[in-house]
């Protein structure tokens, strides 16, 4: 047995065929250099170990670049060895890493590999029909993580999949401006052949692999990534795959009856997700400039022209955008990027743009050489809006909407907080409170709203990207004060202090407000703005995810306020409180208090009446659950509106002393019972006239709470 150790920045030259015998071990350290004579390359029939580091890698080059070497083979059955090789870069090698028919190891281990510049239509990767003998139990376990195909004329070849006697596992693999020859997506850059030689259908298994990202590969015009060969019968699970466009890369039984089907599980467009560092989604070109639609950490570090000879160039960012600028007179063949990438600008990604008319002075470097603005804003595919968002984050564009409903209650604020006209009871001054909670310091004098509505409404919210909405709503309800028929109803309000005719100071009405009570009913149109505190998207693999937002919204309602009073039902013996609230409400008689004439026409002097609109503003806190195809939300609200008179009850007067004066005064006509004027406007004989009855001054606001469900369009 011979083993053969390469270590660290040692260069081992590989001329013609290089053996290694079935009972070897050939290995390389970190930094090691094998460098390929033209035609050369390393024949494995033993053990193959090539330990490599991320920052410091194992690299398999061409001696000659025009005549490249070709790469590491492994071939024959070997039932003692194993292939590991881990960070490793195959740099223009003909046919870098061959497994040839009828080979056998029980271990491959293949990880943090990297495929470029292969200028040979061999595949880069083949993976060729093991031998296994199943009566001996045989099983072969090949693992590829992590490893990237770039700047090739071939891809990854992978035959006998779905054996039984084989298990593959792949994930993580990026596959990048890869061209194949012809004009075909029968083969693409991953092609998978599966075993054709089950057959009994019961012995069929559907393999399940991991994760993939394809970018801009493709066969003459058409793009390319996964192909699949073998009988319709059979498929593959495949977790996650990642691309740009609306066309798939994947070419399998939804093209072609006769072959097996690729199931997906996730598709997504999100590089970085996938762990690049940048993305280009598209390229544009015109004379003497470049523009390049871009998301994460990604540039341009040089411009080639055809015979790779370096152009002068110089490059903008404009948000998610790289615009790059050179002597018209030049003509680059090659663009490179920070990430690895390489761009050939006769590709047909590349969207040719009718040339702009430069100035004279206009060239490399010149602060006002000319840009195609109307493309540069074509390209900010990101709202240009402050966002949450974590650190070397991407924001990704969305552009798609969602269609829901709202259901919920409304509570309206007493004059502590909330701008109405009469507080709400403190803790300590409900009747129906356990004494231990209103012995409680603070917590006692803390009010306690008297009464929600129902409100409900529909909304459709355009998701602009992973961290910012707008939504669009239309609500019903209403909102209520110290309204014993209210659907949730805590006991009446306290009325402020107000004088008598000697200037002592008591509350109206005994201190209860359910004489003062109001129910105002209205419908409100609104656009709100969303800022997500999670990317609005459903992480890679997961089937759900729970984001909290917030919110600003802006809109205009229109309003109704009204007065219970008048009914004359009774609560039943055994009826529930909420029984009797509901058909006391159904039985009570509403008076529009607008109709009638109370606050803002007659108490205040000078003061036209109140209008029906007015504009609301806010700000909400929600969670959103997102499933792929439709949410679940819970949101609260704080609604400001620009009127006082929400409650019918601005800054003005009580009514007190003349009830003649008061009837006189709202309208209500000479033959009306006196306990429903008292009730209706809010009189109270032992008031002083003029003595004021609100003294905030503020406008009205109120609470929403809703729960709702979206479906995504």
């Amino acid at each position: 047995m011979f083993v053969l150790n390469i270590q660290a920045q040692n260069v081992t030259k590989i001329e013609g065929i290089v053996i290694v015998d079935k009972n070897d071990t050939l290995s390389f350290g970190p930094g090691a250099i094998l460098e390929f004579a033209p035609s050369a390359w390393l024949d494995v029939h033993g053990t193959l170990i090539i330990n490599g580091t991320e920052s410091n890698p194992v690299k398999l080059i061409s001696k000659n670049p025009n005549l490249p070497g070709v790469g590491i083979t492994i071939r024959g059955a070997n039932y003692n060895s194993s292939i590991t090789i881990k960070h490793a870069t195959f740099d223009n090698l003909s046919q870098s890493l061959r497994f040839s028919p009828l080979w056998y190891r029980n271990q491959i281990d293949l990880d943090g590999l990297k495929f470029i510049n292969g200028s040979y239509s061999d595949p880069q990767l083949y993976i060729g029909m093991p031998l296994t003998d199943l009566r001996d139990q045989q099983q072969i376990s090949f693992s590829i993580t992590n490893t990237d195909f770039i700047r090739n004329k071939s891809g990854m070849i992978v035959e006998g999949f779905g054996s039984s006697s084989i298990d593959y596992s792949f994930d993580k693999l990026y596959f990048a401006d890869n061209t194949l020859a012809g004009e075909s997506k029968e083969i693409g850059v991953l092609h998978i052949v599966f075993d054709r030689f089950v057959s009994n259908q019961d012995d069929l298994v559907t393999p399940l692999l991991g994760s993939m990202a394809f970018e801009r590969n493709f066969s003459g015009s058409k793009e390319v990534g996964i192909s699949v060969y073998g009988s319709s019968s059979q498929k593959v699970q495949l977790n996650q795959v990642v691309f740009h466009g609306n066309q798939s890369v994947i070419s399998d039984r939804n093209n072609d009856f006769r072959l097996p089907l690729v199931e997906l599980t996730q598709v997504d467009s999100d590089f970085l997700a996938f762990g690049r560092e940048g993305a280009i989604r598209k390229a544009y070109s015109s004379n003497g400039k470049l523009a390049f639609a871009t998301s994460g950490n990604i540039d341009v570090v040089g411009l080639l022209d055809s015979d790779n000879v370096p152009i002068a160039f110089d490059v903008k960012r404009l948000e998610d955008s790289l615009i790059v600028t050179f002597s018209p007179e030049l003509s680059p063949s090659t663009i490179e990027f920070n990430t690895g990438n390489a761009l050939n600008t006769s590709a047909p990604y590349f969207v040719e743009i009718a040339e702009d008319k430069p100035t004279e002075s206009a060239g490399p470097g010149d602060a006002d050489a000319p840009v195609f603005e109307e493309e540069e804003s074509r390209l900010k595919l990101i709202v240009p809006i402050p966002v949450f968002k974590g650190k070397n984050e991407v924001v990704r564009s969305l552009k798609t909407w969602e269609v829901g409903l709202n259901f919920g209650g409304n509570i309206m604020g007493g004059n502590q907080f909330g701008g109405g006209g009469i507080r709400h009871a403190y803790i300590s001054e409900i009747s129906w409170m356990p004494n231990f909670v209103k012995d409680i310091p603070v917590v006692n004098g803390f009010p306690l709203p008297s009464t929600m509505e129902y409100s409900y409404g529909l909304f459709a919210q355009y998701n602009i990207n992973t961290r910012f909405s707008a939504k669009f709503a239309g609500f019903a309800g209403s909102v209520s004060l110290h309204n014993p028929f209210a659907p949730a109803y805590s006991g009446p309000g306290r009325t402020n202090f107000s004088y008598d005719s000697d200037f002592n100071e008591f509350r109206p009405f005994n201190a209860s407000t359910s004489a003062l009570n109001v129910l105002t009913r209205f419908q409100m149109l609104e656009a709100e703005a969303i800022w997500h505190l999670r990317r609005y998207e459903i992480n890679p693999g997961k089937k759900y995810k729970l984001i909290p937002s917030g919110g600003f919204n802006m809109g205009f309602m229109h309003f109704n306020p009204y007065r219970v009073a008048g009914t004359d039902y009774v609560r039943g013996e055994d009826e529930s409180g909420f029984s009797f609230r509901r058909n006391a409400r159904r039985q009570a008689n509403l008076y529009n208090l607008r109709d009638v004439g109370t606050e803002g026409q007659h108490f205040l002097m000078d003061h036209d009446p109140y209008g029906r609109f007015a504009m609301t503003f806010g700000a909400s806190a929600s969670a959103t659950l997102l499933f792929k195809r439709f949410t679940i939300k819970g949101e609260a609200r704080l609604i400001f509106t620009s009127t006082d008179y929400l409650d019918d009850m601005g800054t003005g007067q009580w009514a007190g002393g003349d009830i003649n004066r008061v009837v006189q005064n709202h309208q209500l006509g000479s033959e009306v019972d006196d306990r429903l004027v008292r009730r209706l406007v809010g009189f109270d004989p032992n008031v002083a006239p003029g003595a004021r009855r609100s003294f905030n001054g503020l406008t009205d606001w109120f609470y929403q709470f809703h729960i709702g469900v979206s479906y995504q369009l």
